[in-house]
């Protein structure tokens, strides 16, 4: 960094200072004490052109005057400001012709194309991801490009050298748009971040030999130039963007499938992109499977038995009614522990309505299991106020059912065939219920002739058989 130019050189052409943590450039350190950047580790790249490029334009430049001792003379100096200023308008007409594709050649400032191995479009975010690995010096050239969600947010791309590609202990590079121009600086995603405390500038784990961004609107392309660890041919990646910044905090993302899916795995060598399982994926199907079954269909089938089986038999379908009930009750008991426990894995990320409809499911379920155990007699003077508490009740339960799985399902984002599988079932069971229910109101008038056809025997409102 010997090279890098005086500090009011680049305020004079009206951009952001450059500065490294570790760079013992007085003009920098001086620059940090103002407070024009959040952290000494930090690095701020320019929009339009680097404060490097802009000392190597100027010994480019230099080496085509005479030997003066001393200062340029005015002529060569005019000349040579003339050429930075061609520079800086040609690059600012590429970045914004720039677009958000894959593509292996790109340029950075006024610095040369670069060419990539490879380049892959990622799963999520419009992302895209160019690298190549030199592996005799063990470094890897790699340039993320994303769309932010507005012209004041953020883009970041990070690696992970845990087991798994998750969001702690992610090593981040976030670019961003300031007062003081295009910024990429340093992030390290820990516990803390997750539990939505301020995301600061802060040291990481990763050796940053050079790097650069450039900012068009929302789209926004960072390079860096990383030396790797030994032995290290794939990489877990974490990537994410943000639609706000404040004093260079990157504010939170969006919570939405497609901001929690930025993560996966890629071979360096190979140039592949290999599949990463969501964290915690197992459990958040089993999850879904439970309560679908238990509050889904055992429960639909349950109440099915208690209203359509008593006009053809006395007592079968109390004892179908309550087994089906109960185990349904069961499952669904299961499946929200999980759902507990896998809000304890993911602090900060809630899907509020999903997991206040099955709270409010458990207590009803509860309520229900509880009517059961505690109903009045048939004689009772309660049991007609029961009956509508117990109907009413079930019916809730029912409904809030069936509207939390397609909640569930929007969350989880299964592949359409099961989607479609637990619809089919529904229509099924609607499509026996309203046979049911035609064949139950046609039994029951048909008794209700009978009956007046006739003597009338009284029997004080009672029935025969089981009633709860």
């Amino acid at each position: 960094m010997a090279d890098a130019p005086d500090p009011s050189t680049c305020d004079n052409f009206g951009l952001p200072l450059f500065r490294e943590g570790k760079n013992p450039n007085p003009g920098i350190s001086q620059a940090a004490a103002q407070g024009r950047f959040p952290h000494e580790s930090c690095v701020s790249a320019r929009r339009c052109v680097t404060a490097p490029d802009l000392a190597a334009a100027h010994r480019i430049f230099a080496r085509s005057t005479p030997p003066f001792p001393g200062t340029m003379p005015d002529p060569w100096k005019r000349s040579s400001e003339g050429a930075v200023a061609i520079l800086l308008f040609l690059e600012c007409l590429a970045i914004t012709s720039m677009a958000q594709s894959c593509s292996r050649s790109l340029t950075f400032s006024n610095r040369t194309s670069m060419t990539f191995a490879t380049c892959v479009n990622l799963p999520s975010q419009q992302a895209s991801l160019a690298w190549s690995y030199n592996a005799s010096g063990n470094t890897l050239a790699v340039v993320f490009s994303g769309v932010a969600p507005s012209s004041s947010g953020w883009v970041g791309w990070g690696i992970n050298f845990g087991a798994r590609p998750v969001m702690i202990g992610t090593n981040a590079l976030v670019a961003f748009q300031a007062g003081n121009g295009s910024n990429l600086l340093d992030y390290k995603l820990t516990e803390e971040t997750q539990a939505l405390r301020p995301l600061t500038c802060s040291p990481i784990d990763l050796v940053v030999l050079d790097r650069a961004v450039v900012i068009q609107e929302r789209n926004m392309r960072l390079y860096a130039l990383i030396q790797l660890r030994p032995n290290q041919t794939r990489l877990n990646h974490v990537w994410n963007r943000g639609s706000s910044v404040i004093n260079f905090s990157p504010q939170q993302h969006a919570l939405g499938t497609n901001d929690l899916n930025g993560r996966g795995v890629f071979d360096i060598t190979s140039g592949a992109l290999l599949s990463s399982r969501p964290l915690h994926q197992k459990l958040k199907e089993a999850h879904g499977l439970i309560n679908a079954i238990g509050w889904g269909i055992l429960l639909p089938l349950g109440a099915m038995f208690a209203r359509y089986l008593r006009p053809f038999h006395d007592s079968a379908w109390f004892f179908l009614h309550v087994p089906f009930q109960v185990i349904g009750y069961i499952l669904g008991v299961i499946g929200w522990a999980i759902g507990l426990r896998l809000g304890s894995y993911s602090v900060g990320v809630v899907y509020h309505k999903h997991r206040n409809i099955g709270i409010t499911l458990f207590v009803f379920g509860t309520l229900q299991v509880l009517s059961l155990i505690l109903r009045p007699g048939l004689d009772h003077k309660a049991r007609p106020y029961w009956k509508v508490y117990h109907r009413t009740i079930g019916y809730l339960t029912l409904l809030l059912a069936i509207v939390n799985i397609y909640k569930g399902l929007d969350i989880l984002e299964p592949h359409n065939k099961w989607r479609r599988a637990y619809t089919g079932i529904l229509v099924v069971l609607a499509v026996i219920s309203l046979l049911l229910e035609v064949a139950t109101w046609m039994v029951h008038w048909k008794r209700r002739k009978a009956e007046k056809a006739a003597k009338p025997i009284a029997t004080n409102g009672r029935h025969d058989g089981i009633e709860i």
